[in-house]
């Protein structure tokens, strides 16, 4: 019989088996798949799947770009109640509303919206455009910092937002010695428009997409190959938050353009994918993570690898029309590329 122990593979703590439990390698709040693979009851414990539940899954599923196109796409609603996002900063792109900060939300029925955040508007020193600023951004002084803002020129004032956001604004008119303007409105947005995205590449989602890379490495390979010592700077930076050295940073790369694509550069599908396998020198691991199929992350999990060589080579496609997964090992061949990058 085998031993009713186990050895997570991030905290490296062997424990009893009620002491695990399964892990999505995939986050369940980005879709819950039909046969989607999971890291079995031997594998990451309850206290590290707990941890991640509440920081990287959290952060990737509520807060951040694959978030918000969970949102556009239609397999997430979020209420106009929802606190505002920190991490993805969203702008109207053109027309009367240019540079207007707004948030993506969804109607009862799923319909996507964009609901104006309170925010108040500097003239540029062109006079061409402004510079939006919500209360966060004006707590942390961004305004201050931004050069090309005119000193001259009257404040927007967007009051959407409840009563005391309000008066908060009208706080920061009257600390730049201002006079309070009378305030703008702009209803929900319902319709088409050109929205700007912008989201930092900082340890936070890093370490959400290498956890995604890592746990299907696990899923593929088993945990002893995992459990080696060469993946523990990368276990402790996705674990811990531990800036490893050298920094990771240079292993990973990210690219905009669609892996799955006809002639004309259109999208087949619509999907999540994973794929991992050997570089071609036989040392290194590679792992590619794009969700929704928009970012493709391209990873190097380790680059020396020092134990026996396995056969570890595959790649899983996650339909969001039918949210079905599949098994697709001949992908890992079609998205590896055959160099690091």
């Amino acid at each position: 019989m085998p031993p009713a122990i186990a050895q997570c593979v991030y905290c490296k703590i062997t424990k009893p088996l009620n002491a695990f439990n399964v892990e999505h390698i995939i986050p369940e709040n980005l879709g819950d798949f039909v046969d989607a693979p999971l890291l079995n009851c031997r594998q990451v414990c309850r206290v590290c799947n707990g941890h991640f539940g509440r920081s990287l899954d959290w952060i990737l599923g509520k807060d951040s770009h694959a978030a918000v196109t969970a949102i556009r796409y239609g397999h997430r609603r979020a209420p106009q109640a929802t606190p505002h996002r920190r991490r993805v900063r969203m702008t109207i792109g053109r027309g009367p509303h240019k540079g207007v900060i707004v948030e993506l939300g969804s109607s009862i029925t799923g319909e996507p919206i964009l609901y104006p955040l309170p925010q108040l508007g500097f003239p540029s020193k062109d006079g061409n455009d402004r510079r939006f600023f919500t209360i966060p951004e004006l707590n942390a002084g961004l305004h201050k910092k931004t050069s090309d803002i005119a000193t001259e020129g009257e404040i927007l004032f967007f009051s959407s937002g409840t009563p005391r956001e309000v008066k908060r604004l009208e706080g920061f008119i009257l600390g730049l010695g201002k006079k309070t303007k009378e305030s703008h409105t702009l209803p929900p947005i319902r319709q088409r428009v050109e929205v700007l995205e912008a989201f930092p590449l900082d340890s936070f989602l890093l370490r959400a997409i290498l956890k995604i890379g890592f746990n299907y490495l696990a899923y593929r390979a088993g945990s002893d190959l995992v459990l080696n010592p060469c993946f523990d700077p990368l276990r402790a930076f996705i674990r811990y938050g531990k800036e490893p050295k050298p920094d990771l940073r240079r292993l990973i790369s990210i690219t905009l353009k669609p892996i799955f694509a006809n002639q004309h550069g259109r999208y087949r599908s619509r999907c999540h994918a994973l794929t991992v396998q050997w570089h071609e020198n036989r040392r290194a691991v590679l792992a590619q993570v794009t969700l929704f199929h928009t970012v493709l992350w391209n990873l190097v999990l380790t680059e020396d690898f020092p134990g026996i060589w396995r056969q570890i080579k595959g790649g899983h496609i996650f339909d969001l029309k039918t949210m079905t997964a599949k098994d697709q090992p001949l992908i890992a061949k079609e998205l590896v590329l055959r160099k690091y990058w």
